[in-house]
């Protein structure tokens, strides 16, 4: 009886062990995720430019509401 319940405790301590070893990999794999996600969002994530030139039109519109419909008058074209 004696002999029964050693063998099982060495069992259960043998099991217990592996699940540890398991868990040791697991925090590992998911550390080494974490980090993969961070570069990736570092190298796609930099800050917005914009790049070239800028056209502004300044539009006045006068007239009666019909008129108005579609109808823009650009007063010069400004460069940014």
């Amino acid at each position: 009886m004696k002999a029964k319940l050693i063998s099982i405790a060495v069992v259960i301590l043998l099991l217990v062990l592996a699940l540890m070893q398991i868990s040791g990999v697991v925090h590992d794999r998911q550390t080494y995720r974490q980090m993969a996600i961070d570069g990736i969002a570092r190298s796609l994530a930099g800050p917005q430019t914009l790049t070239g030139p800028l056209i502004h039109r300044a539009c006045t519109k006068s007239g009666t509401p019909r008129s108005l419909i579609n109808a823009c008058k650009p007063s010069g074209a400004n460069f940014i």
